[in-house]
């Protein structure tokens, strides 16, 4: 997991688990968003932070799971402009701003971060399988490289 710098302190941030499921019982509207944010888990160091310490740094995470859409978010640009492009939906990773929006509590207990879209800045891409070194055609088991002489 990557670790950042935030407030002099280097912290490392793991991504929560989510079964595409909203459990959080929030119903977003107009055009919010819901984010599972990541959590702080330590200090690059492997120092364990105290609750309040801890709670300081998740808001300051940047990184998240959407989990909600509103029916008016991602429809225009902030010019005005119709959306073009792809559309974030529940399940992607995406890159927002630092203590963007509001942190809530779903029924679930965990804490979400509700937010304008705008708030969205990127999303990660969906990973790709790579085509094998050795082309396509060829059965991985009888691909020979010869090294050296």
């Amino acid at each position: 997991m990557p670790v950042r710098f935030i407030n002099g302190i280097n912290v490392e941030f793991r991504s929560e688990d989510w079964d595409g499921i909203d459990r959080s019982g929030i119903k977003v509207v107009g055009k919010c968003i819901l984010v599972l944010t990541d959590k702080c888990v330590k200090s690059a160091g492997g120092i364990e932070f105290d609750p309040q310490k801890e709670e300081q740094l998740n808001a300051a995470s940047d990184t998240g799971t959407l989990v909600a859409v509103a029916p008016g978010a991602f429809l225009l640009n902030e010019d005005m402009t119709p959306w073009h492009g792809d559309k974030p939906k529940p399940g992607d990773r995406v890159f927002i701003e630092k203590y963007a929006g509001r942190q809530v509590t779903g029924k679930d207990g965990r804490v979400y971060r509700l937010m304008d879209y705008g708030a969205v800045g990127a999303m990660y891409e969906a990973e790709q399988k790579e085509k094998p070194w050795y082309g396509e055609g060829y059965d991985q088991a009888n691909v020979v490289r010869v090294v050296g002489k």
